[in-house]
């Protein structure tokens, strides 16, 4: 399969997956609104999800991916099998300690993560009891980790990014069940969380078996080649997941601001994540195991060429993305969530926070490439110490800016804490003579840059004509938002065949690979 034509397969399926996921966050702002039970039960889904994408998606992912396609080139897949089979044993028993030890100590852990509420322990109660309802998913979506990481491995995408719309179905049925009863819902809801995991575990493991990718459960052993794993993972549980580590801080000082303010962040977060998800996130998935052969064969120049397409590829999108989110955030916000309990002052205050976010999305994105090319060199020490300075200066951010703007400086920490982060991994790259620039992404950066503003200016002037369409009913919201976006998007495209570059009749050969 094609490097383009895996990018656009898993961005596809990654699409649906954010559908369905903005069906289920419409759903929890009609039924819970930005109140208290909402703001717990996303402290204590934030808190599963935190620790996938540090240990699961983050660390382990890009630990074993490089290792396995290593030991996949040089010593044959029956070897690269039972690697996989030592870290599934592995990564079980360390998980279930993990997720024991914090459901014991879960009131701990909930007044580490979620201080603020301590004040109200009828609220404090609800984060504990969802959390230890939610945090189960860790192991199961972990263990959900490590087989897609085989299977990407030996290039079947699909599966694994489709995994994720198991999830938001189950949530979703997990909202409709007691939808009359908040408090019921969030127990629902977040009983649904560990029942998605169990049927995004066995999704996976059902394929790999069906493509002989067998892993048979055994005692866990330190051989040399787990050794070598839990020695990379360590330091990139830190540097391949610095984003989240930003964004739970932000939660836990967000914990102290006004209520609604978690709730406020979280749905801002949701949407800037549709580009991150779609684009970055595809990238990093399909790039790692492609740069990690190509490395591995010593072919140092088709690697710096698939760090270039895949920035190309990654900005084609995320600037029109970024700058939409930018101009339109109100009423995208309004569209989606302005209903039943989310109150007006709820849409301008996640709007507000949905424009400084939009700020950061390319650097969101380009960090997804730059930390996968440090993971495929097996250098995990540098994305890690370019990650606890930029944690570090989220923090002092946070505490200044949220002293002026309150949730919306939280955001803008974030945001600017990431471009530190993509600048100080450019810069590192290229001395290092891992990355180089060619004139075709130089050229195409700039191009995008034009196209992007030239739409949000027809954004701008296009917007108070469908004010009242967005003001109206639901199918009339429906309709004033499509042409905000779709408008947007033909200005976009339709510049960026002339400004740009676009060949489209060229996009559609390497999407079909030939």
């Amino acid at each position: 399969m094609s490097f383009y034509k895996s990018i656009a397969k898993v961005a596809s399926l990654t699409m649906v997956s954010r559908v369905t996921g903005f069906i289920r966050d419409i759903l929890h702002t009609l039924l819970l609104g930005a109140g208290p039970i909402s703001d717990a039960f996303i402290i204590a889904f934030k808190l599963p999800n935190f620790f996938r994408r540090l240990f699961g998606e983050g660390a382990f992912s890009a630990s074993f991916v490089p290792l396995f396609s290593s030991i996949l080139t040089s010593r044959g897949k029956k070897e690269a099998l039972q690697f996989a089979q030592q870290s599934l044993a592995l990564l079980f028993c360390i998980l279930l300690l993990i997720v024991g030890l914090a459901e014991i100590f879960m009131p701990e852990f909930m007044t580490l993560i979620a201080p603020g509420f301590k004040d109200n322990p009828v609220h404090f109660q609800y984060v504990v009891d969802f959390a230890r309802l939610t945090f189960p998913y860790l192991l199961l979506i972990s263990l959900t980790s490590l087989y897609a990481g085989v299977l990407n491995s030996f290039d079947h995408f699909g599966r694994a990014a489709a995994a994720p719309i198991l999830l938001n179905l189950s949530m979703i049925v997990g909202l409709l069940i007691y939808k009359n009863n908040s408090l019921a819902t969030g127990y629902a809801l977040s009983i649904s969380v560990t029942i998605a995991g169990f049927l995004q575990l066995f999704w996976l493991w059902a394929h790999a078996h069906k493509k002989d990718y067998k892993l048979k459960f055994c005692w866990p052993k330190l051989s040399p080649d787990t050794k070598m794993l839990l020695r990379k993972m360590a330091p990139v549980a830190l540097s391949g997941s610095i984003f989240q580590v930003n964004l739970m801080v932000d939660t836990i000082l967000a914990s102290f601001l006004p209520k609604g303010s978690v709730s406020y962040l979280y749905f801002a977060d949701r949407l800037s994540e549709l580009p991150l998800g779609v684009i970055g996130v595809t990238i990093g998935t399909t790039l790692l195991p492609l740069l990690s052969k190509q490395i591995e064969q010593k072919n140092y120049k088709e690697a710096i060429n698939s760090q270039n397409r895949s920035i190309e590829a990654a900005m084609i999108l995320a600037l029109p993305a970024a700058v939409a989110l930018l101009m339109i955030s109100e009423q995208i916000i309004h569209v989606l969530f302005g209903r039943g309990a989310f109150t007006h002052e709820a849409v301008i205050a996640t709007s507000n926070a949905l424009e400084v976010y939009a700020i950061g999305i390319p650097a969101f994105v380009l960090s997804k490439v730059f930390t996968t090319s440090f993971f495929a060199h097996k250098d995990t020490s540098t994305p890690l110490k370019i990650g606890i300075f930029t944690v570090l200066l989220n923090f002092v951010l946070n505490l200044v800016l949220m002293q002026y703007l309150q949730h919306v400086g939280l955001a803008l920490s974030t945001s600017i804490s990431s471009w530190v982060q993509v600048i100080l991994c450019f810069i590192i790259l290229k001395k290092r003579g891992w990355y180089a620039t060619d004139t075709l992404v130089k050229k195409r950066f700039l191009g995008y840059c034009f196209c992007a503003s030239l739409m949000g200016g027809f954004l701008y002037f296009l917007s108070p004509y469908v004010s009242a369409l967005i003001s109206g009913h639901f199918t009339d919201k429906i309709l004033g938002l499509m042409a905000l976006v779709m408008g947007g998007a033909a200005v976009y495209f339709i510049t960026g065949a002339f400004f740009a570059g676009f060949n489209y009749k060229k996009a559609k050969k390497l999407i079909k690979g030939s």
